[in-house]
């Protein structure tokens, strides 16, 4: 299921990315969840695997799209953050701000793009 434009392996770059100001993209390891947002967290593009939402009930679905936008978004920040202090703005006061840096996104896409909780404490034989 896409919401947006079809895509293949990669979360595309769009007219209407412009529109939203600058957006960034994230996606779990598996790829089954793709998404690309806005600073904001507000999604531009949502990719979700046809089979997933058979095999994961819709409040799991929401969740997982949901920590892959905050992973975006938080990239999308990464991003500005690096434009503004290339453009001659202080490290201090774009930590004022409140826009995160390359580490702090990479935390938060690590946390968030991964497969998310275990289903259950029981080990598959």
């Amino acid at each position: 299921m896409v919401i947006g434009e079809a895509v293949r392996n990669e979360v595309p770059r769009g007219a209407h990315d412009e529109d939203c100001g600058e957006a960034a993209g994230a996606a779990e390891r598996s790829g089954a969840v793709r998404v690309r947002a806005a600073q904001s967290g507000l999604p531009v593009h949502v990719h979700v695997d046809a089979q997933l939402p058979a095999r994961c009930g819709r409040e799991r679905l929401a969740g997982r799209i949901l920590r892959v936008c905050t992973a975006a978004a938080a990239a999308a920040q990464a991003r500005q953050r690096a434009e503004l202090a290339a453009g001659g703005i202080d490290d201090g006061l774009l930590g004022r701000i409140g826009l995160t840096d390359a580490a702090g996104a990479a935390a938060i896409g690590r946390r968030a793009c991964g497969e998310g909780e275990p289903e259950t404490w029981l080990s598959r034989t």
